[in-house]
């Protein structure tokens, strides 16, 4: 069985028991989505909050990331936990990536406060995937709570662990629009959270004060979508049938 069959089968296996709809074609269109502004192939790449880490394998399998150190909590109400952190050293061995995979099992402020050596270490790349909500909880605007300080400080730090010319990417969800009025008022079923979520301003917003530049603002289209990709990329969008974005610093 090749790499690419054993992530598929491990993928959809989490997939069932988390009551998910996620497959390893979604994660490769997601991967190929992430990286079409990047440009280059970072050979180190820290990931903040990796959680489950099929996305970042199926990257490295991609070829689109190399060394790789990954660093979250896991805390199960977060959405991840003791069992995806193991099965996350198990697959990396599956697939012979645990080499190139490193995991702390920490929050990233105890990882850059507790680690001296990877807080000497610079990165071509540093990637954040629906997380800095959970790190920074308020029901406020980000920029109006008691947490905009704390987020400033972090996004300072993780500007100085970042090589010259190389992109910081926060993946987050638009907390405005019809995805979350449909939420909110229980028109759907989802079990989303939109409640601790931030406008992409407000981050952009803190990680400039952070030392940061922002560079592209990428709304992200669906895989059910993907056939309009290129008349949803856009900031109506993101309020409508999009609620994703991508935002590129450096």
């Amino acid at each position: 069985m090749d790499d690419f069959k054993i992530a598929e089968q491990i993928i959809l296996e989490r997939s069932k028991r988390r009551g998910l709809n996620v497959n390893l074609n979604k994660m490769k269109y997601l991967s190929k989505s992430l990286f079409a502004n990047l440009h280059y192939t970072p050979k180190s790449s820290l990931i903040i909050g990796i959680g489950h880490g099929h996305n970042i394998l199926v990257m490295m399998l991609m070829g689109l990331l190399d060394e790789v150190v990954g660093v979250d909590p896991y805390i199960s109400s977060a959405g991840n936990d003791d069992i995806d952190y193991k099965l996350l050293i198990e697959t990396s061995k599956q697939l012979e990536l645990q080499n190139k995979l490193t995991i702390h099992k920490t929050t990233i402020q105890d990882f850059l406060l507790n680690n001296k050596f990877e807080k000497k270490k610079k990165y071509d790349f540093i990637y954040a995937a629906d997380v800095f909500h959970h790190i920074f909880v308020t029901e406020e605007k980000l920029s109006e709570s008691n947490v905009y300080d704390e987020s400033i400080e972090l996004f300072a730090k993780l500007k100085g662990m970042l090589n010259i010319g190389r992109c910081f990417v926060l993946d987050e969800v638009e907390r405005r629009g019809a995805m979350p009025l449909l939420v909110t008022s229980g028109v759907t079923k989802w079990q989303i959270d939109y409640t601790t979520k931030q406008s992409y301003r407000e981050w952009e917003k803190s990680a400039k004060a952070g030392g940061f530049v922002l560079c592209n603002m990428n709304v992200y289209v669906p895989y059910r979508l993907r056939k309009f990709k290129f008349l949803l990329n856009n900031r109506f969008a993101l309020y409508t049938l999009c609620n994703r974005f991508f935002l590129s610093f450096r």
